[in-house]
């Protein structure tokens, strides 16, 4: 997988959810860095998961190239510290958790409507950023005033950060948990928190962070923060014990990433120093065995990966069809409602001619029926008879017709059966009646003739006539 680009898409993903929690950030830069890409000393310690400082812009801002825009807010993700946990969280949840965290520093002690736009010089600038970067690194270590008020994670930072996490789900549905947001030793966000604030989290969920903190605590918000924090200052052995932890822990991670290039290296086919590798299977507690387990497991993900980039470039493939799709959709809808513009019209007459057709041949009909003239009807029904009986006679005349082809035809295949000199006379007496029917034909078919021109003068004469009876 090519982390690059997860953490491209991560790190956008991170600015969007800090720009949608704290509208106040709208009108100044906001730089999420990656560690990875920074100086070395300036990813944070090894066990600081991220960072942000007063002025630390300015002195990210060699690294920064291009991608500065100007005086704003800084905040450092670990990345390489986020990939080797192995806890239940994905990589963007605990990115946005720990940037969330930072923000709420970022909003209670860098706030964004106190940023001084003078021009240091390089080298205040570079004490600046230091001084910020140490005081992120260090373990959370701090007392509480009167009022609750505290060094990094006090009162403010507390009421904030609920402000924010609240705003994450609400106004991006990002939901970040309190172990995530509290990621520097203060896992101190129960539900007794919660209830101290009461309702402000939602009354306040549009409104600018930085006029919040300068409201008065509800009651009971800062007495809870006096308890916890006193309830800390007896735990420093615990503390102690918790950094030893810690560094114990982050060796291993430094193992377990060391370990990984191994893996890829060799999934890449490069073969890596015999004793290097010993050493590195003999610190990160792996053997042979599994080296090889998980290089078939870097195999088999990075077939995976080229499968998700498959389906990726085909679902970009199918949007640029899709969109070819509707805009032939478009163009067929537009020459359809064209067409129809035109064709509508054309149908609506057509279909006024076929009534005025209709009633015309009902009219024609009722006229004849209703004629009283009777020299008409009489010279109509004799030439009505005569056209019957022309008819009929020439059905009969076309059936024998139809005889006589039939007698001519069958008799004369007959003949040419019988062409042998045994049956000469047989032979004779069949083309003598093939002539004869054939003959016959022939004088029918004149006979056919006659009619037709009868009735062709009969028809034209019924015409005539029929015109007559139409006169009102």
């Amino acid at each position: 997988m090519d982390m690059n680009a997860v953490w491209q898409d991560i790190v956008w993903s991170v600015e969007a959810l800090c720009r949608d929690v704290a509208p106040e950030l709208a009108q100044w830069p906001l730089y999420v860095v990656r560690g990875s890409t920074l100086p070395e000393g300036l990813s944070g310690g090894r066990g600081c998961w991220g960072f942000t400082a007063p002025n630390l812009d300015i002195f990210l801002r060699p690294s920064l190239g291009d991608a500065w825009q100007g005086r704003g807010m800084a905040i450092v993700l670990n990345d390489r510290l986020i990939e080797l946990d192995d806890g239940p969280f994905s990589i963007f949840q605990l990115a946005a958790g720990i940037a969330i965290h930072e923000l709420a520093h970022v909003l209670t002690e860098n706030r964004p409507d106190q940023l001084r736009r003078a021009q240091q010089s390089p080298r205040e600038w570079r004490q600046l950023a230091d001084v910020g970067a140490r005081i992120a690194a260090t373990p959370w270590i701090e007392e509480a005033d009167e009022n609750g008020a505290a060094l990094c994670h006090g009162a403010a930072f507390m009421r904030v950060a609920i402000h924010l996490r609240t705003r994450a789900w609400r106004v991006a549905g990002v939901c970040l948990v309190w172990d995530l947001l509290a990621l520097s030793g203060d896992a101190r966000l129960p539900s007794a928190f919660l209830d101290a604030l009461g309702s402000e989290p939602l009354d306040w969920i549009d409104r600018s962070l930085t006029e919040l903190l300068d409201r008065p605590l509800p009651p009971g918000f800062a007495g809870k923060m006096n308890s916890v924090l006193a309830k800390e200052s007896k735990m420093g052995i615990t503390n102690l014990l918790e950094s030893i932890a810690k560094r114990l822990h982050a060796r291993q991670l430094d193992h377990a990433r060391s370990y990984g290039e191994i893996v890829r290296q060799v999934a890449d086919g490069e073969e890596p120093e015999i004793t290097v590798l010993e050493e590195l299977l003999r610190s990160a507690q792996k053997t042979s065995e599994d080296l090889a387990r998980d290089v078939g497991i870097v195999h088999r993900r990075r077939e995976l990966h080229a499968c998700i980039e498959r389906g990726a470039a085909a679902q970009r493939q199918k949007r640029v069809l899709e969109q070819k799709q509707q805009t032939a959709l478009a163009i067929f809808e537009s020459a359809r409602k064209a067409c129809a513009e035109t064709i509508d019209p054309i149908q609506e007459e057509l279909r006024s001619l076929d009534q005025l057709q209709r009633d015309a041949t009902a009219a024609r009909q009722e006229l004849l029926k209703t004629c009283n003239d009777p020299r008409l009807l009489e010279e109509m029904g004799g030439v009505m008879a005569k056209i019957r009986s022309l008819s009929h006679r020439r059905e009969e005349l076309a059936e024998a017709i139809q005889r006589h082809s039939e007698t001519a035809s069958s008799h004369r295949r007959a003949a040419e059966k019988n062409a042998h000199p045994d049956v000469d006379g047989l032979r004779k007496q069949q083309l003598m009646t093939a002539a004869d029917a054939e003959k016959s034909r022939a004088q029918k078919s004149e006979q056919v003739d006659e009619i037709d021109r009868q009735l062709r003068a009969l028809h034209g004469t019924e015409g005539a006539l029929r015109l007559s009876m139409l006169e009102p």
